[in-house]
């Protein structure tokens, strides 16, 4: 997935650029960003191997298989573990089991955003800067 976006901010002690999306209809499904709903704009920080400046429009790609991954991170993950939850607490009382289930989703939350701070600047999982976009290929 290939997605132009606008460099809104550089951090030289990191080396990375911040990117700024129109946010799309699929972002609602992904979640990478974090972002509400209601955000017309998505924000990425990638890493800045092409000396980007601030203003300047690139390419950014994120792989179709960390799209899946990062669904299954972010979804089910969480509902493995109130699944979990279900399944032995149903021999319990309704209050027992509704405290289970709560339990369990924070848990299943924790585990994702704990996973997710661990992969996510591996190679092939975090998005990458591709190529700077030259105003003449913007207007084709």
């Amino acid at each position: 997935m290939e997605e132009i976006g606008r460099v809104e901010r550089i951090n030289e002690k990191r080396n990375t650029a911040r990117v700024v999306f129109a946010r799309k209809t699929a972002c609602d499904k992904c979640g990478m960003c974090m972002t509400h709903k209601d955000n017309i704009s998505v924000y990425v920080d990638v890493k800045n191997l092409l000396n980007a400046k601030v203003g300047d429009e690139v390419a950014v790609t994120m792989g179709d298989s960390f799209v899946l991954k990062a669904a299954f991170i972010v979804y089910i993950i969480p509902v493995l573990f109130v699944g979990a939850a279900i399944a032995i607490g149903h021999a319990f009382n309704e209050l027992v089991l509704f405290i289970m289930i709560i339990g369990a989703l924070l848990l299943g939350l924790a585990s994702s955003i704990l996973l997710d701070k661990l992969i996510k600047n591996k190679i092939g999982y975090a998005p990458k800067m591709e190529r700077l976009i030259i105003k003449e290929e913007n207007n084709e």
